[in-house]
């Protein structure tokens, strides 16, 4: 392990402290605390600002031409407003912060309600569980935001939340930094992560990172460097599977989308039958296909995706209970021809037009009707990746590609992880990471 992710995985131990000790304060100093938080970090934008405004007028500054100054300028007034708007507001930060935590709430509820409603009518299992979830999370919220007297008290909530979110960085923390007597675990363990809209753009971020370093004209090797972390890898097994999460242009493109290949074989879930989708292309028919990897890696790039591929050393036993999900995913579908004219021309169709994919649709369980925010593609891959002990689990929200690749990007970095190599699939960019 080099010396840099070696320091990159001390940050994440002390970044796990820090979550603790913040949810520490969130729980006994509660209002004050918010208020004293949001009052300093507005006296610190007030004095960059200072500081900037300062600078622009020194006879030395870097700046020299009078449209680089008033740049610098505007930058510093922008900082001491901002500074003082926050500064104002400290008083109320609290109640902000509620106002915010309750919307989520509020927000995760209605997904819920709706995932169970679309359950109810496929008659499908689990119903029950995602009605309970909804209700107490939709009036959770709903009270979060009607009573001013439930502040302190969702502060400290958010104070027990953010501590979990700690403990699971310093579990993972722990788990980076072993030494080779580290073992894999072989049963999945509970995680809490990060509320959902501050991971679900990650694949986007990511690859935005790429084209700025293509614009550069940075060489290959340089981005590998900067993107894919060098590990040595000590786990027995064979790297049949792999994660594919791949992210492109536009609104659902940016969120990204996860698949899985199993020796050699991708098989894909989403809702692929764009004459059965409804509600802004938010749900439809949960179809599934297969295809063989490389057809689909050269296609996805031609489609313009970049792909971040991991692969997972299994064990034979590992393998044999993965194969048997699979077989019984693939018991409910049956074989879905394409027909229609539009069908033709989807994403999905001019795949099987070039490369014979097999499609197929979902007859029953969960997955006949596809929701983006609910029963997804992350969702299937999940249940099959949880056959190899592999522990991402939420306790309550929403699976996105992104917490899929913070999760496997950081699980590649553990010497002793499944997970056994990184690589990134882009069609104006050729990187491989070090064999192990």
């Amino acid at each position: 392990m080099s010396i840099w992710s070696r320091f990159e995985n001390w940050g994440h131990f002390v970044s796990g402290i820090l979550m603790c000790v913040l949810g520490i304060c969130l729980i006994f100093f509660n209002t004050y605390f918010v208020a004293g938080v949001t009052w300093w970090t507005g006296i610190l934008l007030t004095l960059v600002g200072l500081f900037r405004a300062v600078e622009v007028f020194l006879p030395k500054h870097k700046a020299q031409g009078s449209k680089a100054r008033l740049l610098n300028l505007v930058s510093a007034l922008a900082h001491i407003i901002l500074g003082t708007i926050v500064m104002t507001w400290s008083g109320d930060a609290a109640k902000l912060l509620s106002f915010g935590v309750g919307l989520y709430q509020l927000m995760i509820g209605l997904v819920s309600l709706f995932t169970y409603y679309l359950l109810q009518k496929d008659r499908a299992k689990g119903r029950l569980k995602e009605l309970v979830i909804g209700l107490i999370t939709f009036f959770w919220g709903i009270g979060t935001l009607l009573s001013t007297r439930s502040v302190r008290d969702t502060l400290v909530l958010v104070g027990i939340y953010v501590i979990f979110i700690g403990i699971t960085w310093l579990i993972d923390a722990r788990d980076l930094l072993m030494t080779d007597k580290t073992k894999q675990r072989k049963r999945r363990r509970w995680r809490v992560g990060v509320p959902v809209f501050f991971t679900m753009l990650i694949p986007a971020d990511i690859h935005s990172k790429i084209n700025h370093l293509l614009n550069d004209e940075v060489s290959p090797e340089e981005v590998e460097e900067t993107l894919i972390p060098q590990v040595k890898k000590k786990v027995k097994g064979d790297p049949v599977l792999k994660v594919f999460i791949h992210v492109s242009e536009g609104i659902f493109g940016s969120v990204g989308h996860v698949d899985l290949s199993y020796k050699g074989r991708v098989y894909s879930y989403g809702s692929y039958d764009v004459d059965s989708e409804r509600v802004f292309s938010a749900v439809g028919d949960g179809c599934f296909f297969t295809l063989d990897d490389k057809d689909y890696i050269t296609y996805c790039l031609e489609y313009g995706k970049t792909l971040f591929e991991y692969r997972v050393a299994l064990t034979k036993e590992q393998q044999e209970a993965f194969e048997k999900k699979l077989k019984e995913l693939e018991d409910m579908t049956v074989p879905w021809e394409l027909t229609s004219e539009t069908q033709k021309a989807s994403y999905m169709g001019l795949m099987v037009k070039r490369f014979h994919a097999e499609t197929y649709k979902f007859t029953k369980s969960r997955f006949k009707t596809y929701f983006v925010l609910g029963t997804n593609c992350v969702l299937l891959a999940d249940q099959l990746i949880g056959t190899s002990g592999l522990d991402l689990i939420t306790m309550v929200g929403i699976l996105s590609p992104g917490t899929y690749y913070e999760y496997f990007h950081k699980e590649y970095q553990k010497p002793n992880s499944i997970v056994v190599g990184e690589t990134i699939h882009n069609a104006s960019l050729n990187i491989s990471e070090v064999e192990e």
